[in-house]
Parts: structure tokens; C-alpha cells; sequence
């Protein structure tokens, strides 16, 4: 006769679902909606960003083309700044410890709204001048624009808040 194999043990340390599900349930919603910004701008980096149209001078048809904020710097700069200052204002709720001042999460939103500004006014490569051609910016970069800037409005309140 054999004998019946012990239970397994519980691990005592590693990644825990149940745990990081109630982390997630008492963060405060300051939190959460910041690490939602940085996670859905980074998103909206691979939507058209820059737009391209050729409409023919006589009016028969045209082509348009688009590019993702990864086809220029200031487009990918500020969403994955935003994506970090999503990641740093989540961390302390994950129980993760870190000696970040909050003044960082604004600091991280804030450079990324700015670089994503100056997305709407640099363009990446050459520009040609051309009757028809008209340069543009896409659906992605409106909803980066508008998201930075929420992340930084709201890491502003935080900080105010917390001060």
C-alpha cells in the first residue's frame, strides 16, 4: 500500500493575485486613475498621430496616410513618460516600496505634456511644401494631448492635496 503524498506547502513569499486584487480595491482612486492614464495614453501612441492627405488639384480622389507617435520623438517621449508617472503613482499602493516624493508623478505627467505639445508643432522628418499636401495630426494624438494633461492636472491636485 503507498501512502498518500503530503498537501503542497504555501509558498511563503512570491506573487499573490488575491493580494494584489485587495491592494487594488483599497488604493484610492487618485491613484488608480493616474496608472489608467499612463496605461491607456501609451495605448493611444499606436492610433494615427501624424496624419499625411494629397488632394489632387482637379478633385479626383486623394491619398492620406499616418504615422504613430513612435515615428517622431516628442510623440514617444511623452507617452511613455506618462506611462511612468502611471507606474510610479501605483506603486505604493501595490505595497511596493519607494522614496519617491509625489511631486514626481506630477513631475514625470507634466514633462510628458509638454512633449506631447511640442508634438503638435515639431514634425518628425521632412516636411515638403506641396499644393494638396496638407499635415495633420490624428485621433491618438488628440487623446494623448488630452490624457497628459488630465494625468497632470490630476497629479497636481494629489500633491496639493498631500501637502
Amino acid at each position: 500500500m503507498t501512502e498518500p503524498s503530503p498537501p503542497p506547502s504555501e509558498p511563503t513569499t512570491g506573487f499573490d493575485l488575491n493580494r494584489v486584487q485587495a491592494d487594488l480595491r483599497s488604493a484610492g482612486r487618485i491613484p488608480l486613475s493616474l496608472a489608467a492614464i499612463g496605461l491607456l495614453t501609451l495605448i493611444w501612441s499606436f492610433l494615427p498621430y501624424y496624419t499625411v492627405t494629397f488632394s489632387s488639384a482637379a478633385g479626383f480622389g486623394g491619398v492620406s496616410g499616418s504615422g504613430s507617435a513612435w515615428h517622431g520623438f516628442f510623440g514617444w517621449a511623452g507617452a511613455l513618460l506618462a506611462l511612468a508617472g502611471g507606474a510610479v503613482a501605483i506603486l505604493p499602493a501595490l505595497r511596493v516600496r519607494v522614496t519617491v516624493p509625489p511631486v514626481t508623478v506630477l513631475a514625470l505627467f507634466g514633462v510628458g505634456f509638454v512633449c506631447t505639445l511640442m508634438a503638435l508643432f515639431i514634425w518628425p522628418g521632412d516636411k515638403v511644401s506641396m499644393q494638396g499636401l496638407d499635415y495633420g495630426h490624428g485621433a491618438g494624438y488628440w487623446l494623448a494631448l488630452l490624457f497628459t494633461l488630465a494625468g497632470t492636472a490630476i497629479a497636481a491636485y494629489d500633491v496639493r492635496q498631500r501637502a
